[in-house]
């Protein structure tokens, strides 16, 4: 028997250097097609130049793009890092243009196509650093605040892939249909409790339902806030420890010159000592605390998906918005107790050799942790903001 299907097009815009990024968003439509396309008729085909163009002539090679592809797309996503790309005969680059043709959409009809733009962050190699297509993007950002467009940026691939997947589930459930949304994440759930060792048994069912991801964000907010505890309490003993040390360097003031110089070498390489072993205790838990991160996200995709479909209940999701918040506030407490520890590491003289080794060590770690915690802030405000919107 037939099916009638709602097919909603995706075209995808970036220069040549987000390859994987662009291959991200192929499996984040394949992964919202896997619980919709046969379930409730609902598609998502992914638009782009490698599979719906073919070599023709026109004006130029953007040209022969935009004829070809027609503007005909419901959604668009922009992407740039690097490279701002090559100019066109009508604009500075052809991301640029496509992303201009699809804002004058916009505004043309708001409700034909939603545009949506991410800038990634990641630092660049110096050989892969050009500053002109970096200013140009610059101008770009600026042109785009001006113009009222609200753009994401990323630092890691693993943070734009999650918050793909939550902008087109709200992309999509902003969509005039009474379609409900599924997912299909069984395999990743697997994956994801492996790895972490989680005590939770593997589900022996299809998919996760909407009822067990409601419960599971609760108890996985509990698991990611345990990992916080057990950093903010690795970061609280370096803190004593820099403190006891420095009361013992003013202690030295009353030594002889020989004494005294003996006395600092010492306390300065005991604080190595304890610095470095912060570094390893503190990388032991990094990766939980980003596989944590993913499982709870995760979760709370799912109820995003699923709420409006099974229920009304606006004071569920309230009760949801609350714990959400608490954490998104107990992780900015927590980033910012990191900083400080960071400013007072980045002051601290270089006295000994093993002590240069092991400050920069740790400057190292703690720059890590706030990438991975201000990832985490943004996601979590990414999930925040969907909430809201159906409250």
């Amino acid at each position: 028997m037939p099916t009638i299907i709602t097919l909603y097009k995706l075209f995808l815009a970036s220069p040549s250097d987000v390859k994987e990024e662009r291959t991200i968003v192929k499996k984040v439509v394949d992964e919202i097609n896997l619980g919709n396309y046969a379930i409730n008729g609902i598609k998502l085909e992914l638009v782009a130049w490698e599979t719906h163009t073919y070599p023709s002539i026109g004006v130029d090679a953007q040209d022969v793009i935009n004829r070809q592809i027609a503007d005909s797309y419901d959604i668009f996503i922009g992407i740039m890092w690097g490279r701002f790309g090559s100019p066109t005969g009508r604009s500075e680059s052809g991301t640029k243009e496509e992303f201009e043709r699809a804002f004058e959409k916009h505004k043309a009809n708001p409700k034909e196509v939603e545009v949506l733009f991410y800038f990634k962050t990641t630092p660049l190699s110096l050989k892969d650093i050009d500053l002109e297509g970096l200013t140009k993007i610059k101008g770009f950002q600026k042109q785009l605040s001006g113009q009222g467009v609200y753009y994401k940026e990323f630092n890691q691939v693993d943070e734009f892939e999650q918050l793909v997947r939550l902008n087109l589930i709200s992309v999509l459930k902003g969509f005039e249909t009474s379609l409900p949304i599924v997912v299909n994440v069984k395999e990743e759930y697997l994956q994801a409790h492996v790895v972490t060792g989680s005590n939770t048994e593997e589900p022996d069912i299809e998919d996760i339902g909407y009822l067990e991801a409601l419960d599971a964000t609760l108890k996985e907010s509990v698991v990611l806030q345990g990992i916080f505890s057990k950093m903010t309490s690795h970061l609280d003993i370096l803190g004593k420890q820099l403190s006891k040390k420095t009361e013992r360097i003013y202690l030295t003031a009353g030594l002889d010159e020989s004494s005294k110089m003996r006395e600092l070498k010492k306390i300065v390489d005991e604080l190595a000592n304890n610095m470095f072993a912060y570094n390893k205790k503190t990388r032991d838990e990094l990766p939980k605390l980003n596989k944590q991160q993913k499982i709870l996200i995760k979760y709370y995709y799912i109820v995003l998906s699923l709420h409006n479909t099974l229920t009304n209940d606006t004071e569920e999701k309230a009760i949801l918005l609350g714990h959400l918040t608490n954490l998104k506030e107990t992780t900015i407490g927590v980033l910012g107790h990191i900083n400080l520890m960071k400013e007072a590491v980045a002051t601290t003289p270089q006295m000994t050799t093993m002590y240069v080794k092991a400050k920069k060590e740790t400057l190292g770690v703690l720059e890590e942790i706030i990438n991975e915690f201000t990832t985490d802030i943004n996601l979590l405000e990414e999930v925040e903001r969907s909430i809201r919107k159906d409250l």
